[in-house]
């Protein structure tokens, strides 16, 4: 139904006035003069357009008047609807607000986090370096040594590069896949920036990840 608005119903009401307007001078000519045909088509035409244009009027009215109603209808249907949905209305308000805290708790824990990862990165390849600058390098058959890629073994215990991030948002794609298996996070494969070493230690830190949780 094409929406009918007041500035509709001002125009086809100025329509149908010029229209009858019209009508009513060109009759009172067709009185006063000889009757031809141009002057018939002419009078023909006239009523034709008063005709058409006061039907319109009608049409347009009825269709506002029931437009209205029907708007008016949904009006009440919806104040009637809210009434009754009151309890929805605060159990949605008290579940957007459990949402907004857990979200800004989920962005905490994912700094600090992220925080934790960075520390211990920095650590292993300060560590790495420091090996390096003593000499002792890893892949030299050593139970002690850094590698160029920032890993150590250290006393015969190998120390591996994380990336944070990615492994946060490694992280985030298994929580996702186990509530919303079929959403976009759960399917992606997301690699690990860095050097491939960063890699290999974010894979076994996911590895005792799992053990923890």
């Amino acid at each position: 139904m094409i929406l009918i608005t007041t500035d509709d119903l001002t125009a086809a009401e100025h329509t149908a006035t010029q229209a009858e307007a019209t009508r009513a001078a060109i009759e009172r000519e067709f009185a006063r003069g000889a009757v031809n045909t141009r002057s018939h088509d002419r009078l023909h035409d006239a009523r034709m357009a008063a005709e058409h244009a006061a039907a319109r009027l009608r049409t347009l009215r009825e269709d506002y008047a029931a437009q209205q109603g029907a708007r008016d209808a949904r009006a009440a249907a919806g104040r009637a609807a809210a009434k009754d949905m009151t309890p929805t209305a605060r159990s949605i308000a008290t579940a957007r607000e459990d949402a907004v805290h857990a979200l800004a708790a989920a962005e905490q824990s994912m700094a600090a986090a992220l925080a934790a990862l960075t520390a211990y990165d920095t650590q292993v390849r300060e560590a790495s370096a420091e090996l390096r600058r003593r000499g002792l390098r890893a892949g030299e058959g050593e139970e002690t040594g850094g590698a160029r890629d920032g890993g150590l073994r250290l006393d015969g215990r190998q120390w591996l590069p994380v990336d944070g991030p990615s492994l946060l948002v490694q992280r985030l794609s298994r929580v996702v896949a186990g509530v919303a298996p079929r959403h976009v996070l759960s399917r992606m494969r997301w690699p690990s920036c860095g050097e491939p070493r960063a890699a290999a230690g974010g894979a076994a830190l996911l590895e005792e990840c799992g053990r923890v949780a």
